[in-house]
C-alpha cells in the first residue's frame, strides 16, 4: 500500500518493510522496524501530516522526525481520523480478545467490542462519515457505530462468503456510503443514502470479486479485485485494467492517488 506525506515523499508498505520514494529511488526506512514480522499492513497520513504505520502487533507513528512504536495486539488493518483528531483503527487477529475497534489519542490505545455495540469479532475496513459515525466492514457484515450504539447490516449475506474476506467500504462525495460484499460481482455496489441500502449496477458483469474501493479527485470509483486487476467506474461506464494493460499483476490489494493525480 502507498501513502504520501505533505513533504512529497511517497511511502510504500510491503511484506519486507517500509520504503520511502523521493522521486528517484526507494530507500528502506529502518527506523520504522519493530521486532518480529517486518510486514506493513496499513499506512495512513493524518490531517496533521504525520504518518501512521500498521504492523503485526504494533503501530508506528512518524512525527517530528521520530518513529514512535505503540504496543498493539493484532493486525491494524485500516486507520481513520475523527474530527477531534482521534485515530481509529480496525483490527483483526486478536485471539481471544474480541474488541476489533480501537482508538488512539495521545499514544493511548483503547479498544472496544460487543459490550460497546461493535458486534463483530474482527474488522477489516473503516470509514468515518460526515456525521462522525464509524462504519466497520468485516467478514461478519457491516457495523454502523456512533455514541456507543451499533447497528449491524448484511449479517446473513456475509456468512455465505466469509472465507473470501471482509466487506469493503468507501465514502462518496455526496456523503453516501458504498459497500461491496465478499462474493459480490465487482460491477454490483450497495449504497447507503442515510436511510436505507440500495443495490446499484455499475455496468456489465465483471466476473471478478472486489477487494478494495476508493474514489479519485474526479469522482471516479476504483475497484481493486482479487483476480482481474482494477476497474474504473464513471458516468455509467466500467473500464478494466489488468496485467495485459501494464499492471504488474491482477491481484489488487489497494489503490492510491498521489498529489498530482497519478494512480
Amino acid at each position: 500500500m502507498f501513502a504520501q506525506t505533505p513533504d512529497g515523499y511517497l511511502w510504500l508498505g510491503t511484506t519486507a518493510g517500509l520504503f520511502r520514494f523521493d522521486g528517484v529511488r526507494f530507500q528502506a526506512e529502518e527506523r520504522a522496524m519493530v521486532s518480529g514480522n517486518p510486514s506493513v499492513v496499513a499506512l495512513y497520513v493524518a490531517h496533521d501530516g504525520t504518518l501512521w504505520i500498521g504492523r503485526a502487533n504494533a503501530i508506528v507513528h512518524m512525527h517530528d522526525g521520530r518513529f514512535d512504536t505503540i504496543e498493539f495486539l493484532g493486525y491494524p488493518n485500516t486507520f481513520a481520523e475523527g474530527k477531534d483528531g482521534t485515530i481509529w483503527v480496525a483490527r483483526s487477529r486478536t485471539g481471544a480478545e474480541k474488541s476489533p475497534l480501537c482508538s488512539i489519542l495521545s499514544a493511548k490505545v483503547t479498544c472496544i467490542g460487543e459490550k460497546e455495540g461493535v458486534t463483530v469479532p474482527n474488522a477489516d475496513h473503516l470509514v468515518i462519515d460526515r456525521e462522525g459515525a464509524l462504519w466497520i466492514g468485516a467478514s461478519y457484515g457491516v457495523v454502523h457505530w456512533k455514541d456507543g450504539r451499533g447497528q449491524r447490516f448484511f449479517e446473513e449475506e456475509a456468512a455465505k462468503s466469509r472465507d473470501l474476506g471482509g466487506v469493503t467500504l468507501a465514502l462518496a462525495s455526496d456523503g453516501s456510503l458504498l459497500a461491496m460484499l465478499p462474493g459480490d460481482d465487482a460491477a454490483q455496489i450497495r449504497r447507503y443514502d442515510g436511510a436505507a441500502w440500495h443495490a446499484e449496477r455499475l455496468g456489465r458483469d465483471s466476473e471478478a470479486t472486489a477487494n478494495t474501493l476508493s474514489f479519485d479527485r474526479t469522482g471516479a470509483l476504483w475497484i481493486g479485485t482479487l483476480t482481474r486487476g482494477v476497474y474504473r467506474a464513471m458516468n455509467g461506464m466500467l473500464e478494466q485494467f489488468g496485467s495485459e494493460d501494464g499492471l504488474s499483476g491482477d491481484f489488487i490489494n489497494s489503490t492510491f492517488e498521489d498529489s498530482e493525480g497519478g494512480r
